[in-house]
């Protein structure tokens, strides 16, 4: 299949069975003189597009009028407003239109299906050689110092860095490390790139070797890459004499790739360096996935925060506005307010019921300086004598 064409067959739909040849970059819809035709009426007519980008090739939704669906084994992802690209790797399958009755398309991707593979290491089997990284004094050395800094990072930007001090200090013969993160829709952009001597080059991690990573759960040691792997542009722009793909991962799931480079000299990485580097990638995975949950969890106090602040400052001007009056009375209570807003003895409020008392004791509590602090309010009327008696005086 030529790299600029995307194979796409029909599963469901009025054209079930059939098969087509999109070029690249191609529209999928009703309009006639797009790259993919369906004649589906819940369809829009451009529906989406398919499209290379920096090596990735890509769905996007057009803002379709039904929407379209992502489709990886068990994870579905809606592609809609800012989130509608997902990255497409052979076998995914994209739900278009209707949600009941969708057009279900399955696509194959250009890609180079030769590659041999020098070595192997399977997560699963990391207890097995872990033993032999560990009775190496250096590597042992570099793991334990490295370990100790990873547990003290709290941002996945620190994470990266140390991780990439650690794979150097394991690894003298790399060169570059770069580190692709799954994101939803199937994606995993670079989010990191360093090379020994610091700098922040651009490298694309090659879709062959992320997609070979992540089906197979194991790390693997690619030596005269770029031979190897003739039709995987990244790895043939960069040159790539030898180079080690590492899985990070949580559980059960591949959270993303860990991508090392050699590009000094021909076949010099060998099996240990990859069992080094597999051995590595559990402890950076765990600190890359605690720094991500620390920042969703930082995310969600702050949304919590300004939402406890709008709701608050929604409570005080309703409380506020429900004090109305101009009488000498009035005026003589909102005085005693001010006076008894930042003392720390009880305030007893007396009156009819039904004539505010909760709405001026509220109005202590909101003009005082523990108005951050929660506000409390009891029916004592609901409450048994022993229950209340319990209540006051404890």
């Amino acid at each position: 299949m030529p790299e600029s064409t995307l194979q796409v067959e029909v599963l469901r739909g009025a054209q079930a069975g059939t098969t087509a040849a999109v070029r690249l970059p191609g529209s999928v819809g009703r309009a006639p003189d797009g790259g993919l035709h369906l004649a589906d009426e819940h369809l829009s007519r451009v529906h989406g597009r398919f499209e290379r980008s920096g090596g990735v090739v890509r769905y996007v939704d057009q803002g379709s009028s039904n929407g379209s669906m992502h489709v990886r084994g068990s994870v579905r992802t809606l592609l809609a407003g800012a989130e509608s690209v997902a990255e497409l790797w052979t076998g995914d399958e994209l739900w278009l239109g209707d949600p009941a009755t969708p057009v279900v398309l399955r696509v194959t991707v250009p890609q180079d299906s030769t590659a041999a593979v020098l070595a192997r290491r399977e997560i699963a089997e990391v207890a097995r050689f872990a033993d032999r990284v560990t009775a190496e004094p250096g590597r042992l050395a570099a793991l334990y110092r490295h370990m100790r800094a990873l547990g003290q990072c709290t941002d996945l930007d620190a994470v990266l860095e140390v991780a990439a001090g650690l794979v150097f200090d394991l690894l003298p013969k790399a060169t570059h490390v770069a580190v692709a993160l799954a994101e939803r829709a199937g994606r995993f952009p670079v989010v990191y790139a360093n090379d020994r001597q610091g700098g922040r080059p651009a490298i694309a991690v090659s879709r062959t070797m992320v997609q070979t990573v992540v089906a197979e759960r194991a790390g693997l040691l690619f030596t005269d890459a770029a031979s190897q792997l003739a039709q995987a542009g990244s790895v043939v722009q960069a040159g790539l004499a030898s180079t080690l793909a590492v899985p990070l991962w949580t559980g059960n799931d591949v959270r993303g790739v860990l991508q090392v480079d050699n590009r000094d000299a021909r076949g010099v990485f060998d099996a240990s360096d990859l069992e080094a580097l597999t051995v590595a990638a559990g402890p950076i995975s765990f600190a890359a996935e605690n720094a991500r949950l620390l920042a969703r969890l930082r995310l969600a106090e702050l949304r919590l925060a300004r939402e406890n602040a709008y709701l608050k400052a929604k409570e005080q001007a309703a409380t506020f506005n429900g004090i109305i009056g101009d009488s000498d009375a009035i005026a003589q209570v909102l005085d005693a307010v001010g006076k008894v807003r930042d003392t720390r003895v009880p305030v007893l409020i007396q009156g009819e019921t039904g004539t505010g008392k909760s709405l001026f004791a509220r109005r202590i509590h909101n003009a005082s300086s523990r108005a951050d602090k929660p506000f409390f309010t009891i029916d004592c009327g609901a409450l048994s004598e022993n229950l209340l008696e319990s209540e006051l005086f404890g």
